[in-house]
């Protein structure tokens, strides 16, 4: 009980953290909604179909996870590297609460934003419905901590917060872009969604009922076993994370 209140104690402290900084909500809400508006100009004097519309939210709704999952493990370098990790743990006597409050702070925040793009980008394209947004929610929901924890082993790099930005920004685009232009497909379609977060939250979202998407590559009972070794490997990888810098004294 005691760990379950320390845990909730500080996903309150980084919660309210997430909501006021203005980067992550910029990368997380304002990035996928005005690229995907941009991108889109002429749906406002022709409305898209359905299908097209839900099949392109989810893939910016992919976009918010990837995002969030890459945003949450940088958030802990960050506070490895200024010694508040340390400091965090030593008040609750172990990391878990720490760590976890930090992913579960995340995933609320990702909810949050997921539900005004889907929302909002509804509304704007004459698709807006309960449904909408609920289908996209439960993409969010189901994928954000196993995509997360697939990201944990960045946690062992040596890399300052200043290097892990760049690292980060390039991978996100990278990533994305293999992602959505189906550069991996039939047989390599397994492997890489193991190893490519980003790709299995695709995949998943394809699975969803009321999602149009397009056809899945990869089957649901696979990609259950895959989130389940995303969050078996991920929950023992934390524990290995190192309290304090490797490059710095903190």
């Amino acid at each position: 009980m005691n760990g379950a209140r320390q845990t909730y104690e500080y996903f309150l402290l980084f919660v309210k953290t997430a909501f006021t900084s203005k980067v992550q909500v910029f990368f997380i809400l304002g990035f996928p909604l005005l690229y995907m508006i941009a991108a889109n100009m002429h749906w406002f004097s022709e409305p898209p179909a359905e299908a097209a519309f839900t099949g392109l939210l989810v893939m910016f709704v992919t976009v918010q996870v990837f995002i969030t999952g890459m945003q949450t493990v940088m958030n802990l370098v960050t506070a490895r590297e200024g010694g508040f990790f340390k400091m965090f743990t030593f008040i609750a006597g172990r990391r878990g609460p720490v760590v976890f409050g930090q992913i579960l702070a995340g995933y609320v925040f990702l909810l949050a934003n997921t539900i005004v793009l889907a929302a909002v980008t509804g509304l704007m394209f004459g698709h807006f419905s309960f449904a909408v947004v609920l289908h996209a929610s439960a993409v969010a929901a189901l994928t954000m901590i196993p995509a997360t924890l697939a990201l944990s082993w960045i946690l062992l790099l040596k890399l300052q917060q200043q290097s892990f930005g760049a690292v980060m920004s390039i991978s996100i685009f990278a990533v994305l872009f293999i992602t959505f232009n189906q550069v991996v497909t039939g047989a390599l379609s397994i492997p890489f969604a193991f190893v490519n977060p980003a790709y299995f939250t695709y995949q998943i979202a394809m699975h969803v009922p009321g999602v149009e998407a397009g056809t899945p590559e990869v089957s649901i009972w696979i990609l259950l076993t895959i989130g389940t070794v995303y969050l078996a490997g991920g929950a023992a990888l934390l524990r290995r994370v190192p309290l304090t810098s490797s490059i710095l004294r903190t």
